[in-house]
């Protein structure tokens, strides 16, 4: 791993990296602006390409985030950058499932529908022996 970190030639990789993530970036950040242009005019269909121009933009500049830690040696940018990739993908992939399938969600086998409350089932703690 030492060896890795320490490449001379490191920056033959990084930099195709970067660049793969400006690109993506660039094509999140455009997608995102106009599903939120969209949904800001009032069409509730553009959430789900502004979710995902987001999802892409967090993903980009997290690349461009690990390939400068490993350019400099920064190791807290290194963890940062993985850390909000990993969390910001995780959500935003809830929530397009969310706004994709939402309408065809069931819970117990029944039926949710939009509007009306589902109880939760009580929480009943185990007995203590």
């Amino acid at each position: 791993m030492e060896t890795l970190i320490h490449l001379s030639w490191r920056l033959y990789l990084v930099v195709p990296m970067m660049m793969v993530g400006v690109v993506i970036a660039g094509w999140g950040a455009k997608r995102g602006g106009t599903g939120l242009l969209g949904a800001w005019h009032g069409d509730p269909a553009q959430l789900a390409p502004l979710m995902v121009g987001f999802r892409a933009l967090i993903i980009g500049l997290a690349l461009i985030g690990i390939g400068a830690s490993w350019t400099w040696h920064i190791l807290w940018l290194f963890i940062v950058s993985l850390a909000t990739a990993g969390g910001e993908t995780l959500e935003t992939s809830l929530i397009l499932f969310a706004l994709r399938h939402g309408r065809h969600l069931q819970i117990g086998g029944k039926r949710v529908h939009p509007g009306r409350r589902v109880r939760a089932t009580p929480y009943a703690p185990s007995p203590v022996c």
